[in-house]
């Protein structure tokens, strides 16, 4: 397809083709077979899932895939099991048996539909892999109803709601597919193949956080992606977004397959891994358990890859799919992957955690990344990891102050940023370089209005960020004498985080829900 193909397809190959961790043939097919051996449990209670079982011994391949793919049926499958054999409620018993029933129909008949979607629904493309786009529209049905009682109690919760897309969504939704399939035939069908519905949401009227979610997937929604207004602006975010969603979605099903994490695991009681590129604030979102760490290695592993691919091939693609926007994919790339090999040794911290495929999955995900990355950072090196963070919250104040600019704010706005640079001359002088205070600094402390306040911090925080970018990573790793820290990049870290948190305090009224980048 492109001249240097060759750089990329073996990659992409081992992470499309892996038997046990990439072929989506196969991960699929275990999938269905762990559902299957759930149908056997609930067939002494329901009479209908031991001919639904029935019906998928009998049936094709690709009509089990569409069938089995439902998120309905995989709810109702486990929703019976758990009010049959642990004697929990179900609040829609007599949908989910409806769910079955029209499952073993489906099967029977070898039509490649499901309880949720008709031959009607508008697709992503013609291929099998290719999932459903969600339609409000429908007529009401068992299926339906379950889909709206798991978006209010999963989904709704983040202020979102279900949309119809219109035609041109539903084009932009296309294209970002079709885009994501150029750039990597295989790994784009090995992805999607674990995204059966794609659903297209929007802030709720009283939402009124002006930072939206781009995309989400849940545990608890299976096979399902949601895409906002952030993912949707042309087909190279939609094609990021659908990557980025996808994976996780094809994590969950290889923790269904495998013996991913051990026996008895516990997110709550997991070992952490500190996500450094997150705030602290709200509700401790750099804080990540063992399961979650390993969902974003998995996916910020083929992220690197992604990027890497439209960074060689932007040039002939714009002319088909219209230009990058805003988005710079060589930047996009090295933070990806220094965020995966990052998570990638923590996780090798915390096997523990781990099940026996868990840890070869970490060490095949390791070999992968050392393949795509020919200039990985050293393990020490963390504070490009803050950076992007303290990058980050610039765009955010700026979305998302809009407190009254008392003369308590304006102080701690001066002094925030006052420690802040003189953080950046502490290390200039510790590795001889310079860095020069901006006058905006001083306007903060004069300054009447919201808006020059805004400005005078990003000026005064690009500084900072300027004399910091400068410097080559491996000097981060120095020795810091002049506070208890032990190097230069973890006392950018304890600055970073004390910002953070003063940081919060001024915008606390305005975060509607909590931001996390995963």
């Amino acid at each position: 397809m492109f001249e240097d193909s060759l750089l990329v397809s073996p990659i992409e190959a081992e992470l499309a083709g892996n038997v046990r961790f990439g072929n989506c043939d196969y991960i699929n097919a275990l999938t269905q077979k762990r559902y299957a051996l759930r149908l056997k449990v609930l067939s002494e209670f329901v009479p209908t899932a031991a001919a639904l079982v029935r019906a998928f011994e009998g049936a094709s391949f690709d009509c089990r895939y569409r069938v089995f793919g439902d998120p309905t049926l995989r709810w109702s499958i486990n929703a019976l099991i758990a009010h049959f054999k642990f004697d929990l409620p179900c609040p829609l018993l007599a949908e989910a048996e409806a769910v079955l029933n029209h499952a073993e129909e489906y099967l029977s008949a070898e039509r490649l539909v499901s309880p949720l979607v008709d031959c009607d629904n508008a697709r992503l493309g013609s291929a099998i892999h290719h999932g459903a786009i969600w339609n409000e529209q429908g007529e009401d049905s068992p299926s339906r109803r379950i889909f709206h009682y798991m978006f209010a109690n999963y989904v709704s919760g983040k202020k979102l709601q279900l949309c119809t897309p219109d035609d041109s969504t539903v084009a932009v939704l296309r294209s970002g597919a079709e885009l994501l399939a150029e750039l990597f035939p295989n790994l784009a069908r090995s992805a999607l193949s674990h995204v059966h519905v794609i659903a297209v949401v929007d802030n709720l009227p009283n939402n009124i956080s002006k930072l939206q979610t781009a995309s989400l997937s849940l545990r608890s929604f299976p096979a399902t992606t949601f895409l906002a207004a952030p993912a949707l602006k042309n087909p190279w975010t939609v094609a990021e977004h659908l990557l980025h969603e996808a994976l996780h979605l094809k994590q969950i099903d290889l923790e269904i397959s495998y013996t991913i994490l051990r026996r008895g695991y516990s997110p709550a009681l997991s070992a952490r891994v500190y996500a450094l590129w997150n705030r602290r604030e709200p509700h401790l979102l750099h804080d990540w358990p063992v399961d979650r760490a390993l969902g974003a290695f998995h996916v910020y592993s083929h992220l690197g890859l992604y990027f890497q691919q439209v960074e060689r091939h932007a040039g002939v693609l714009v002319e088909r799919y219209g230009p990058l926007g805003a988005l710079e994919p060589s930047k996009s790339a090295r933070e990806s992957l220094d965020r995966a090999h990052y998570l990638g040794w923590n996780l090798l911290a915390a096997v523990e955690e781990l099940g026996s495929a868990g840890h070869d999955f970490v060490l095949w995900l390791q070999a992968s990344l050392d393949r795509i990355d020919d200039s990985p950072p050293s393990p020490e090196a963390i504070a490009h990891l803050l950076l992007d963070r303290y990058e980050y919250e610039v765009c955010e104040f700026e979305a998302l102050y809009d407190a009254p600019l008392t003369q308590a704010n304006r102080d701690m706005l001066s002094g925030l940023l006052g420690a802040e640079l003189d953080m950046a001359r502490r290390i200039g002088a510790a590795i001889g370089r310079s860095v020069e205070c901006p006058p905006e600094l001083a306007q903060i402390a004069e300054t009447a209005n919201r808006k020059e306040a805004i400005h005078a911090f990003k000026q005064a925080r690009g500084a900072v960020l300027l004399a910091l970018r400068s410097v080559p990573p491996e000097h981060f790793c120095n020795p810091c004498d002049f506070t208890e820290c032990e190097n230069l990049g973890r006392y950018i870290q304890k600055v970073v985080d004390d910002s953070d948190a003063r940081l919060y305090a001024l915008m606390v009224p305005q975060v509607a829900a909590p931001l996390v980048t995963i």
